[in-house]
């Protein structure tokens, strides 16, 4: 019973202390700082993937060496890798645009009706009436949520500029839902065809740095906006 309980109490603390925490802690950063969404990317991918590296690299005399995969080869990563890393630079430059947290939250359940039509288009997938009813429902207070949020502007101009920006920002997010899509079905595919991911921690954990391990070479990019959201506070 006492093993339960502490069981529960600890999944709720990570739960609602943990995820809760990570989200206030970045809406008042991106509320100050809207333009950080790249740079918040780069550290995020960074430090998992300095984590997990060790499993992934042997040094050898000649420097290090990636590590042969024995359930596969590195090759179907590459294309998670840049979708994945795609996605997460989307989300968050989406914060520039003025997008609320919980719309920011919300909005992602709305990737649920794409992987449904892309089930069905390429995947050949069916789906019975209740998972459309399910998605449809979902898809519908995704909408009202997103319609709902823009807060009305006493200028006409300054209304019709943020309406302006609130609609490049639903835009970005809608863009990261179909790379989304997109990576569902490479990652099904890629663990049909060379099996499920590693069921081990330190295999999971080599799973997690490789696909977080070469997006922060893009760090030269990130350079050229850092001056600009280091200096642009809200």
């Amino acid at each position: 019973m006492l093993t339960a309980l502490s069981s529960w109490a600890t999944t709720l603390s990570l739960i609602f202390g943990g995820c809760c925490a990570n989200a206030l802690t970045l809406e008042h950063l991106t509320l100050t700082y809207p333009h950080f969404g790249s740079l918040i990317t780069f550290l995020q991918f960074l430090i998992i993937a300095l984590h997990g590296l060790p499993e992934h690299v042997r040094w050898t005399w000649l420097g290090p060496r990636l590590k042969p995969r024995q359930d596969s080869s590195y090759l179907p990563y590459l294309g998670q890798v840049s979708l994945f890393y795609l996605i997460s630079l989307l989300n968050n430059a989406a914060f520039g645009y003025r997008i609320p947290m919980p719309v920011h939250i919300i909005f992602r359940s709305g990737g649920l009706v794409v992987s449904m039509i892309f089930g069905w288009l390429i995947a050949k997938k069916r789906y019975n009436v209740t998972q459309v009813l399910s998605v449809f429902l979902v898809t519908v207070g995704v909408a009202l949520t997103t319609l709902s949020a823009k807060q009305p502007s006493t200028s006409k101009a300054s209304a019709s500029s943020e309406l302006r920006t609130y609609l490049s920002g639903i835009g970005i997010l809608s863009a990261a839902l179909v790379f989304s899509g997109f990576l569902g079905l490479l990652q099904e595919w890629t663990y049909r065809t060379y099996g499920g991911p590693s069921t081990s921690g330190t295999g999971k954990e080599a799973d997690m740095a490789g696909v977080h391990v070469l997006p922060p070479l893009s760090w030269v990019y990130l350079c050229s906006h850092r001056s600009s959201q280091r200096s642009s506070p809200r």
